[in-house]
């Protein structure tokens, strides 16, 4: 279970943008079930850890360094295989 304290908003956010850094724990799945879509495009650097991202039925390893972008309404979750800290930004689309 992702703690309340483990998501922090990065100062005050603009217009239809949103950045935050998440922290989650190995073994954890997000979400539970199921996944999660948005109509934000969402990009995503990991600071630290590992997990395993499935975005449009593709499944990658995502480690420390490496970007994602999960496009507004492509369906998306992910495993996670290590303890993982994750710099967020969403764009609103269009």
């Amino acid at each position: 279970m992702l703690a309340a304290d483990a998501v922090h908003a990065l100062g005050a956010d603009a217009p239809g943008c949103r950045a935050l850094v998440s922290s989650f724990a190995a073994g954890l799945r997000v979400p539970a079930e199921g996944s999660s879509r948005h109509d934000e495009i969402e990009i995503s650097l990991v600071l630290s850890g590992a997990f395993d991202l499935d975005s449009g039925g593709e499944v990658a390893r995502l480690a420390a360094g490496d970007v994602v972008i999960v496009p507004p309404g492509e369906a998306h979750s992910f495993q996670v295989v290590a303890d993982t800290r994750i710099f967020t930004v969403t764009v609103a689309a269009g």
